[in-house]
């Protein structure tokens, strides 16, 4: 990133059992800071950094990356197969994404190098600017933080804001992540989610689970 004129620091968080607390507790650390994004990266997710001053240029509110879940796509594979897909190339064709595309569609042509509108993304790597954070601070929920920070850089007691929750969803009914009930509270408040379609990303888990987002022959399926 400073390569490319990005002034950038890292925020840590180790051992943290709740995913939605650990979550919030960066983004209030963050706020703290004069820096105009939070980019969160979990640890178990392979990417390319040469693919992310694209994102932070698009210059939208919040930004995505879009990786598989942590299991092989079948469907997909047999349908490469039939398709004529040989070898080694069948791995770009084994992800099954985290991702709900706009309006619940069942796919969507999209232009690889430009930001594609989306319902829902994961949290895993997505870029969200200062003031997203800031135009709903008074919208959400304040806790009292109760977890004691050896690094000395969240003090007891701390107002946080709660952006990353659980949810239900109203229109399916269906219990949502801490990352998809964030991409609804943004939208409720018409704030837009996109995904970064140039962007490759690997999901370790028991294995490397991979696959391009972009194929010809296999439309992105959503998450259920």
């Amino acid at each position: 990133l400073n390569a490319t004129g990005h002034t950038s620091a890292c925020s840590f968080l180790f051992n943290e059992s709740l995913i939605t607390r650990a979550r919030n507790l960066l983004a209030h650390n963050f706020l703290k800071t004069d820096f105009t994004h939070l980019f969160f990266i979990d640890a178990d997710i392979k990417f390319n950094a040469n693919e992310v001053p694209m994102m932070i240029d698009a210059d939208v509110p919040v930004i995505c990356g879009i990786y598989p879940k942590k299991e092989i796509n079948w469907k997909s594979v047999k349908d490469a197969v039939e398709n004529g897909v040989e070898g080694y190339d069948l791995a770009a064709h084994t992800g099954s994404f985290v991702v709900n595309l706009k309006g619940y569609t069942g796919d969507v042509v999209v232009r690889g190098d430009r930001p594609a509108e989306i319902w829902n993304g994961g949290t895993g790597f997505m870029l969200i600017k200062r003031e997203v954070f800031e135009a709903l601070a008074d919208k959400v929920p304040h806790y009292n933080n109760d977890v004691v920070d050896v690094s000395g850089s969240m003090q007891m007691g701390a107002d946080i804001a709660e952006y990353f929750t659980t949810s239900i969803e109203p229109e399916t009914n269906r219990l949502l992540s801490e990352d998809y009930h964030f991409c609804q509270l943004c939208r409720k408040h018409d704030i837009k989610i996109y995904a970064a379609p140039w962007v490759n990303l690997g999901h370790m888990g028991s294995y490397l689970f991979d696959g391009k987002l972009m194929t010809t022959d296999a439309p992105v399926t959503q998450e259920s």
